[in-house]
């Protein structure tokens, strides 16, 4: 997680952003595991929510825009290169284990 980023309680973050302590709070939706799975399938969109803090200055609040807008695009980097790394992960062990079944076949003639 990046440093300016905290895990808290959906609670703890509200009242922050409610304070002026925190910037912003970022909802990782409960389908969130679902939906990345759902990719081998048929894909469904995730909808990250969030709140800025009206305690903070009109300039942190662009900055925390920005902030919560890279934390998306690298949510959505690393989901992208685990599920191309899984996939040619797979192409790999098949590739590996194809002069195993040639091998086979060369046994059955």
């Amino acid at each position: 997680m990046p440093k300016n980023f905290e895990s808290v309680s959906l609670e703890m973050a509200k009242e922050g952003v409610k304070n002026g302590n925190y910037g912003a709070y970022i909802i990782i939706p409960s389908t969130f595991s679902q939906s990345v799975v759902s990719i081998n399938s048929t894909p469904k969109p995730v909808d990250l929510q969030y709140k800025i803090s009206s305690k903070i200055t009109k300039t942190s609040q662009v900055d925390v825009v920005y902030d919560v807008i890279n934390f998306e695009k690298k949510l959505n980097a690393g989901m992208s290169y685990m599920y191309i790394s899984s996939i040619l992960n797979e192409f790999h062990n098949t590739q590996d284990g194809a002069s195993v079944v040639m091998g086979n076949d060369q046994k059955d003639k």
